[in-house]
């Protein structure tokens, strides 16, 4: 089926991304909207780190594109201009997916290759200047600290993840054939810990609910 577009914007990333995300509209002009967009950078078995990167795109209303431009359209060198990258979080491990909070602005969550869920505060995470490489030096370059880190999956839980959109929850499901579903009206009880042996610590949340009943790998998730 052809499908007809009114508008097309492209950037030619250093690195593939598997997952990206609509945040919300910062900005409403005349001729366009400033929108919120999120997405991963997999940087693979090299010796940069992973990222997660917040940027802001120019999205013009339907009908109000230049013909012109459109024609000229190519992804082959050089960017539109219309996306334009805020902040880099070095983020431990591949983003396999991601989604949005939807009650708290700013607030992604991501699965990696783990049994974890990293929530992440984009709103204050710190920026990587640059991709680092993972050694500077005689030690390890340190990825960012989530604002919190879901446990409660045995195995490892690596793309079914969703959020509600009426409540603060966050479902994921796993090799471990376990649904399980945090509250993340739960953080100011959440217990400090210190990931990966790091001198750094943060909070980490045990699921309100498990479900059982798989019996294989969950595969997909979905809240209403």
């Amino acid at each position: 089926m052809p499908l007809m577009y009114d508008w097309l914007a492209h950037r030619n990333l250093q690195w593939p991304s598997s997952s990206a995300r609509w945040g919300p509209v910062l900005q409403r002009c005349a001729d366009k909207v400033v929108q919120r967009l999120f997405y991963c950078e997999r940087t693979g078995e090299t010796d940069y780190l992973n990222t997660l990167v917040l940027a802001k795109v120019h999205v013009p209303y339907g009908g109000l594109s230049d013909r012109q431009t459109l024609g000229r359209f190519s992804n082959r060198g050089g960017n539109s201009g219309k996306l334009q990258t805020e902040k880099r979080i070095l983020h431990p491990g591949e983003v396999n997916a991601l989604r949005l909070c939807h009650q708290r602005e700013g607030l992604v969550c991501t699965h990696s290759d783990t049994s974890a869920v990293y929530v992440w505060d984009t709103n204050t995470a710190a920026h990587a200047v640059q991709n680092k490489r993972r050694k500077t030096g005689g030690g390890s370059t340190a990825c960012a600290m989530p604002a919190a880190t879901l446990v409660g999956h045995e195995k490892m839980a690596q793309y079914a993840i969703d959020t509600a959109r009426k409540a603060p929850y966050v479902v994921s499901g796993g090799q471990d054939h376990l649904v399980l579903l945090w509250s993340l009206d739960d953080l100011s009880n959440a217990q400090q810990w210190s990931p990966g042996g790091e001198t750094r610590t943060g909070p980490v949340l045990y699921p309100k609910s498990k479900f059982y009943g798989h019996t294989d790998t969950v595969e997909a998730v979905a809240c209403h």
